[in-house]
């Protein structure tokens, strides 16, 4: 065997190498970006303010905010609590302009810090806040969470939702409303005006939308 085929054979088994490397390295970013946000490794600062929270509330340190949720109706397959792989929220002026005083200051804290996260592409941790938030009666939680979920507003360099989901859009944005975000009754019109839309090119989950507003 002479040197130029040992040259030749060492240089295949470099690219070989090579492309295996990158096809192990593109498999576990596929993995990491596709588990699910509340698994391990995911959304750990999140959960780890939340945690903080509770324990303060639980030694008395700290009282939460109580506000009702609204009462809606939910899609049958609706899931009822977790946001599995939900993506963070576009923040908006609104927000900014028309923040009443929440009567839980963790919570507003606990916002600003999502806002953050968010802002640096930190989009599980900042999702989990803001859903976490809105669960807490949170009214600017809860509209940035409507947001992320607004098929009006919806965006993948801000939100790890593939597709937005209306009817939580429209259940957040009442709660938000609800608490005083007066910016949320122009985005539930907006959200109307989607639906009645998309109902008209024969959209079954936007007809079932429309129920909504006839509560």
């Amino acid at each position: 065997m002479n040197r130029q085929t040992l040259t030749i054979g060492a240089v295949v088994l470099a690219a070989v190498i090579v492309v295996f490397g990158i096809a192990v390295y593109l498999q576990r970013s596929v993995s990491d970006s596709s588990a699910p946000i509340t698994g391990p490794g995911r959304a750990a600062e999140a959960r780890g303010i939340i945690a903080e929270i509770e324990e303060r509330r639980e030694s008395g340190a700290a009282e939460p905010a109580a506000r009702p949720e609204p009462a809606l109706i939910e899609r049958p397959d609706e899931a009822a609590e977790q946001p599995a792989d939900r993506g963070a929220i576009a923040v908006t002026p609104e927000l900014a302009r028309e923040a009443p005083v929440g009567a839980d200051a963790e919570l507003d804290a606990a916002f600003e810090r999502a806002r953050e996260l968010q802002a640096a592409g930190q989009l599980d941790d900042a999702q989990v806040l803001f859903f976490f938030g809105a669960r807490q009666g949170h009214a600017r939680s809860a509209y940035a969470y409507a947001e992320m979920n607004d098929p009006n507003h919806h965006s993948p360099e801000t939100s790890l939702l593939a597709e937005p989901d209306a009817f939580q859009a429209f259940r957040w944005y009442s709660a938000a409303l609800d608490g005083g975000i007066d910016a949320a009754a122009e985005r539930l019109d907006a959200l109307h005006e989607w639906a009645e839309a998309a109902a008209a090119v024969g959209d079954s989950e936007a007809e079932r939308l429309l129920l909504q507003w006839e509560q």
